[in-house]
């Protein structure tokens, strides 16, 4: 007799309620399977809104470090540490602070600005002209790049594709003029530097590769501007740099070059206080987010409740405000936890400490974001991971129990199945019986 469910033809009793009951109760365990394992997902999931709250608090905290500012004809500033500088001719040079620059005033003459080698070849009738196949070799400040020509790449427009992919840091392009197609060669080879390129042709049937050469030799290429450093003088001291954005002549700032004039140019850098005090209420505000996030997860019906690593993060932010900076704290700029742990700023004391010299400040705020830096990086790359990833091993573990009990409970769903079908196989069989013994008591009495 085959296995089916439904209503017993004999019994009249329904074995597919039956069966789908009994399951019911044999899948309680795999209901809690799964829920275990929502509950851990869950976890993940609050963990990563943990991470990225803590993620904008580090770039918060990196933006306070830095005294981000661009010189123009006016200041600009961008961050707490807030040193704007400003130029007296932003056509000639401007400044950007990069960090550790300190209030002054500079006189910058910039005698001459730091411009690229370019070569040019000869006039060519189309960007289509073809050249042998062979190979270029340039040598730029010592370092050889052999480039190869073949069939693929052997037309003037193939030749400067070539050489801006090759990896070499000489750049070609090509110019269209009313006498025709030139192809340019620049490279920054710094005013003591070199660029010399040599070429061979493997074939003779178009133009000679010569034409890329710089040995002189007639139609090859010839220098269409020198290369030079730039020379500036900064309060009387000179300065020659191979580029033109000197970084490493005044301490916190960077030089940028635009043009040379013989008048001296003024770079003033003044600590902006309204930006100082801005920016640092931003970082404030980034703060409180991830601390209310960081209790929020970790209370007793949070997603994280009671963790013990979230409840370490939300310790760990909380020591900020008890924590000497360089030599200062934060309470002594009106920095300071209220009841619900938020940072708040009384501007006041803040205004009143700067006006007694900006220089503590600065100094509290850089080591505050280096030093609280280390914690929060902690935070992000090996705390809240590691918790991850305790979390995922527990919802793989789950996974295969779920696999394997839902393999189980198919088994024993096929089970009841059977043996309800044996049921009413018997049930029928007996019944058989009972008709053909009636039938023969009948015949007795007849």
């Amino acid at each position: 007799m085959s296995i089916t469910t439904g209503i017993g033809a004999f019994s009249g009793i329904d074995y597919n309620e039956m069966v789908e009951k009994l399951m019911e109760i044999e899948r309680q365990p795999l209901t809690q399977l799964q829920e275990k394992k929502d509950e851990y997902n869950t976890k993940i999931s609050a963990l990563g809104e943990l991470s990225s709250s803590i993620s904008s608090l580090r770039t918060a905290l990196k933006t306070m470090k830095i005294g981000t500012s661009t010189s123009g004809s006016s200041a600009t500033s961008s961050s707490p540490s807030a040193y704007a500088s400003s130029s007296s001719n932003a056509n000639v040079v401007t400044a950007t602070s990069t960090g550790s620059a300190v209030s002054g005033e500079y006189d910058v003459t910039v005698h001459q600005v730091a411009q690229k080698l370019k070569l040019k070849s000869q006039d060519f009738s189309s960007s289509s002209t073809v050249f042998n196949s062979g190979t270029i070799s340039i040598n730029l400040n010592g370092t050889v790049t052999d480039i190869s020509i073949n069939y693929t790449n052997s037309t003037l427009e193939g030749v400067k594709n070539a050489i801006n992919t090759s990896g070499t840091a000489a750049k070609a392009s090509i110019i269209h003029g009313d006498s025709g197609y030139r192809l340019i060669i620049s490279a920054d080879t710094g005013g003591s530097g070199s660029l010399t390129i040599t070429t061979q042709d493997n074939s003779s049937a178009a133009n000679s590769l010569s034409a890329f050469a710089t040995d002189g030799g007639e139609g090859s290429l010839t220098v269409y501007q020198s290369a030079q450093d730039a020379i500036v003088e900064i309060d009387g001291v000179t300065v020659t740099s191979s580029s033109n954005e000197i970084t490493d002549a005044i301490s916190g700032l960077k030089l940028s070059l635009h043009s040379a004039s013989e008048t001296p140019v003024q770079i003033s850098v003044n600590f902006d206080a309204d930006a100082a005090s801005e920016n640092l209420q931003s970082f404030i505000d980034t703060y409180n987010t991830a601390m209310q996030k960081a209790k929020e997860l970790s209370n007793k019906d949070g997603d994280l409740a009671y963790d013990s690593v979230v409840k370490r993060i939300v310790t760990q932010l909380r020591g900020i405000t008890t924590t000497t900076y360089g030599s200062g704290t934060l309470a002594q700029y009106g920095i300071t936890h209220d009841d619900d742990d938020n940072l708040e700023l009384d501007t006041s004391k803040l205004e009143k400490a700067i006006a007694n010299g900006e220089s503590g400040l600065t100094n509290t705020l850089n080591s505050l974001a280096t030093s609280f830096d280390t914690t929060l990086k902690n935070m992000i790359n090996e705390m809240l991971p590691g918790r991850s990833d305790t979390f995922e091993a527990i919802v793989d573990s789950t996974d295969d129990k779920i696999t394997n009990l839902e393999y189980i409970l198919e088994l024993k769903e096929l089970s009841y199945t059977k043996k309800f079908s044996l049921l009413e196989q018997t049930i029928g069989e007996l019944q058989q019986s009972g008709n053909s013994m009636l039938d023969s008591l009948s015949n007795l009495n007849a």
